[in-house]
């Protein structure tokens, strides 16, 4: 009976530091898209108060709509550095999420096995000891 307790208590624990793992992942990748987007927000918050100086200080409309231009791209290049950066950070997490999970798989496998093994073993010892019951009673 013991073993049963232990086993299942082993069970719990490594469930729970599993649970444990996947709430610090998360936390941490949350912290991690938290931070880029205030970087991308302090980018082009900065970057948008630079290009109103800029076009307020447009000689004619062609210098307007020039500086227009260049302000268009630079905001694209900064939308497109933050995407590549979510892209390289979603591969980093997809990895650690797979790498955890298939750890905590291999652990309940491991555990599973056990119990199967544990219960193979009571069930021999309740038929041996059954056996020797009916025996006795004869």
């Amino acid at each position: 009976m013991q073993q049963w307790i232990d086993l299942n208590t082993k069970l719990a624990n490594d469930s729970l530091a599993t649970l444990k793992q996947f709430g610090e992942l998360n936390v941490k990748t949350t912290e991690a898209f938290f931070a880029q987007q205030k970087e991308m927000t302090e980018g082009l918050t900065s970057t948008t108060e630079k290009n109103i100086e800029k076009l307020s200080a447009a000689k004619d409309p062609k210098d307007f709509f020039e500086m227009q231009k260049e302000m268009f791209q630079t905001s694209m290049d900064l939308a497109l550095g933050n995407w590549k950066k979510a892209i390289a950070s979603t591969e980093s997490n997809r990895a650690a999420y797979k790498k955890l999970s298939e750890k905590s798989l291999k652990t309940a496998k491991t555990n599973m096995d056990k119990v199967v093994e544990s219960a193979k073993k009571a069930t021999t010892e309740a038929t041996e000891a059954a056996k020797k019951a009916v025996k006795a009673a004869k």
